[in-house]
């Protein structure tokens, strides 16, 4: 498969980033192929007999697993980290718990670590540092033969730098290797524009523990009442059932002209995408 023009660049940036330097920091808008940009990289290196062995890092089971997928794929070679692959796919909460001889592979080889979704890991050093990104200082920073750290969303809730970033001053903004934003992407037909549409609803109702009553004339207003919050709103379960009821309607409408169009719903976490798939295959 032929790389993307902003795939194909960005994979040069970081091969001539990578004679002077040791890690790269890439943000790609999500969904325009990070995972497969890191897989070529990884290709060209080991083709250069620049290293020996790659390692990735993710945050979740799930983009892990099918981070393995597109490496194995494009290397041709396993990747499930057993014996004799060529390297394989982790979680960041498996980093405190991989054994010390996983480490001795750092000290004996040379190693590509990706670290996808890298704003998943904080600290500038220890003393700011959460449990992942202490890991990734502790073990990754210095030991990398090369790292490149892949990101779509490169800030945090919390304020805390970005493990391995590097920021501007003063204004304190990442200052990525490499960007490839929004707009190119949906220029580039690589990304859709999104639209957004806003649901509301003048008639709400809150019932409390004491069976009192409070009627609100928007979402706003009940959010701005304290008396009950963002999340406990995408969760209720007349909520959740109203939403996907029209998500669905208009799906519908558009598979009149379009036959393959598809949604996408967006939960919370994993317990609350179950409580959507439930709720959507009995609708």
């Amino acid at each position: 498969m032929k790389l993307r023009r902003w795939q194909s660049n960005c994979l040069t940036g970081a091969l001539n980033w990578f004679k002077t330097q040791s890690h790269f920091m890439c943000l790609a808008t999500p969904g325009s192929g990070k995972t497969r940009l890191s897989a070529e990289l990884a290709k060209s290196l080991l083709q250069a007999n620049k290293i020996d062995f790659v390692f990735t890092f993710a945050p979740s089971i799930e983009v892990a697993q099918n981070t393995s997928n597109t490496f194995t794929k494009v290397l041709g070679r396993r990747f499930d980290g057993q014996i004799g692959a060529i390297g394989g796919a982790y979680t960041y909460q498996s980093l405190l718990f991989i054994q010390a001889d996983f480490w001795q592979i750092f000290d004996s080889h040379r190693v590509l670590v990706v670290l996808d979704e890298v704003h998943h890991c904080a600290g500038s050093d220890l003393s700011n540092s959460n449990s992942w990104g202490e890991q990734v200082l502790l073990r990754i920073q210095s030991k990398a033969t090369f790292s490149i750290a892949l990101s779509g969303t490169p800030w945090r809730s919390d304020d805390l730098p970005i493990v391995l970033a590097k920021y501007t001053d003063p204004e304190g903004k990442v200052r990525c290797d490499y960007e490839y934003g929004l707009a190119e992407a949906i220029h580039d037909g690589v990304c859709r524009n999104p639209k957004l549409v806003l649901i509301d609803h003048d008639r709400i109702l809150l019932r409390n523990l004491q069976s009192e009553i409070q009627s609100f004339e928007s979402f706003a207003e009940l959010l701005s009442s304290n008396g009950i919050t963002y999340d406990q709103l995408i969760q209720n379960p007349q909520a959740v059932h109203f939403m996907l009821n029209r998500g669905c309607q208009k799906l519908k409408e558009i598979r009149l002209k379009n036959p393959n169009a598809a949604g996408l719903v967006v939960a919370r976490s994993v317990e609350h995408a179950h409580v959507i798939a439930a709720e959507l295959s009995s609708t």
